[in-house]
């Protein structure tokens, strides 16, 4: 079964167009900025697989990993409101584009993101040097096993200050998939 996020107010943040500072969306300022923008919400993912899990195959020995099989996000073009001359002093800020409506969600999809991760974990057993390394562990993360670089994010602006004034970075990533790395750590209980 697919899952679908729909609405025209994702939350206390805008991720569409990078708006961070809790609370202060612009959405409901002018009613020409929620024109169209009912659609497919930013965290919208119509299929999300997830497995993960561990296995210890000796005492003292655990392994795991977690992969993840998200479907594309969709975007749409933010621009300038071409009739309601409220909206339009917001700039870029309506789900217009070169005159005409881009509904949220309806112009273009990112890719699927894929990922996987492992962890191997080794807690020294009682026994070696009688005890002396009780409770050591050691630990290696490693995200991203594959070096995947999906696209994540793209530019949603189509218009930067008028009806027509096109951005030359629409469509654009502007966020990739992190690359691989490797964590390492230890720990001590006492």
């Amino acid at each position: 079964m697919a899952s679908e996020t729909k609405g025209n107010y994702e939350g206390a943040l805008k991720s569409d167009n990078g708006q961070a500072d809790p609370g202060l969306s612009q959405d409901f300022d002018q009613p020409g900025l929620v024109d169209f923008a009912y659609g497919k919400l930013p965290g919208h993912r119509a299929h999300s697989f997830k497995l993960f899990g561990t296995y210890s195959p000796i005492e003292g020995l655990l392994l795991g990993g977690n992969a993840v099989l998200e479907s594309p996000r969709n975007f749409g073009c933010i621009g300038v409101h071409p009739t309601d001359d409220f909206a339009a002093l917001y700039g870029a800020a309506s789900w217009f584009c070169n005159g005409k409506p881009t509904p949220r969600g309806s112009q273009f999809k990112s890719g699927w993101l894929k990922n996987v991760d492992l962890t191997v974990n080794y807690t020294v057993p009682d026994t070696v040097l009688g005890g002396a390394l009780s409770g050591l562990s050691l630990r290696a993360d490693v995200f991203n096993l594959f070096n995947l670089k999906s696209e994540l994010d793209f530019n949603e602006f189509g218009e930067l200050t008028a009806v027509g004034d096109l951005d030359p970075n629409y469509g654009k990533v502007s966020r990739y998939q992190s690359p691989r790395y490797v964590r390492l750590g230890v720990s001590y209980k006492f």
